[in-house]
This record gives C-alpha cells, sequence and structure tokens, in this order.
C-alpha cells in the first residue's frame, strides 16, 4: 500500500455544533437543544469456558446506550412539560385522554428522532434516524438565588429506542 491511497478522502472534521435535532412528539423542545448525543453500542459477550481460561465470544444481542438531549427550560415550560407529559402518556398516570394526545397516525406512543450533522460548509451531510423513541425521564429544574449572573435553566431528557439508521445525504466528488 502506497502513503497515496491511505490518505482519506475527506480530512475534514466533525463539528460539535453542526447538527440539527427534531422529534415530532416534543416540537419546542428541538427549537430550545443545547446538546445532544449519538449514541453509542455495545454486544455482548458470551464465554467459552476451558479447564485454565474463560475465552470472550462474541455475542448475538446488540445494547444501546441512552439517547440525552439538553436543552434550555423556555419560560412558560411548554418544552419542559411536553417531555413530562409524554412520560405521563406513556405509563397512563392520569387518563388516557392524555395518552391520546401523544398517540401518532399509526397508533403509537414512540416517535422516531431526528439527528442531521452538517459538514464544514454547514450542508446537511449525514441523516441519523433513531426509532421509535420514548422518554424515560427528565431532570429536574433547580432554581437557585445563590447566582449572581442570570443563568438559564437547562434541563436533560434521557430516551430508550428500537434501533438507529445512519445514512450519508451526498457522495463526495472526487
Amino acid at each position: 500500500m502506497s502513503l497515496l491511497t491511505s490518505q482519506p478522502l475527506n480530512p475534514n472534521f466533525l463539528s460539535s455544533n453542526g447538527y440539527r435535532f427534531h422529534i415530532e412528539n416534543i416540537p419546542n423542545v428541538n427549537f430550545f437543544v443545547q446538546a445532544i448525543n449519538i449514541p453509542g453500542k455495545k454486544i455482548d459477550i458470551a464465554l467459552q469456558s476451558t479447564p485454565y481460561l474463560n475465552i470472550p465470544l462474541a455475542g448475538n444481542k446488540i445494547k444501546y446506550n441512552d439517547l440525552t438531549v439538553t436543552f434550555k427550560v423556555d419560560e412558560d415550560l411548554q418544552n419542559f412539560m411536553e417531555i413530562y407529559e409524554w412520560l405521563d402518556a406513556l405509563a397512563h398516570t392520569e387518563n388516557f385522554d392524555l395518552t391520546k394526545q401523544f398517540i401518532d397516525d399509526n397508533g403509537s406512543l414512540y416517535s422516531d428522532a431526528l439527528i442531521t450533522l452538517m459538514d464544514n460548509n454547514k450542508n446537511a451531510n449525514i441523516r441519523i434516524r433513531v426509532k421509535r423513541v420514548f422518554p424515560i425521564s427528565i431532570s429536574d429544574i433547580i432554581f437557585s438565588s445563590t447566582n449572581s449572573d442570570e443563568a438559564h435553566i437547562v434541563a436533560t431528557a434521557t430516551f430508550k429506542y428500537q434501533n438507529i439508521e445512519m445514512e450519508k445525504l451526498f457522495k463526495n466528488v472526487d
């Protein structure tokens, strides 16, 4: 292999603030998103026992890390309440009227999340679809009178999901 063929086709780095995020069920959260993660994944391992050593082997089940979204809370708490009520709807804690608000056209309480990564020219580059997302927690809101500067309140929501699909939107032209 020559030195010329071992060079990457695209030497540009991924920018930490070059993204767009969207979940249909929480439109007021989408605008205020401050941080998201692309969840990692791992596989279980199986151990093959031998008299001297347990040998690790690749398993057949994938475990996905959680999707976490950090957002600034608006002063009317609309975005915080969207997730708070979605949690209630999933657990049916109040009544089924709340649950009906979150059911989509397919009769599901789940929603897909879209993360669009931008290239260095701020063009959409990669689309990540996180399938069948649902919240499992939302952080506390902490008020404090000890802050000397006005600090904006942020909250973090944690989601579980079925799987992730990644799609390159445009091919590099050589």
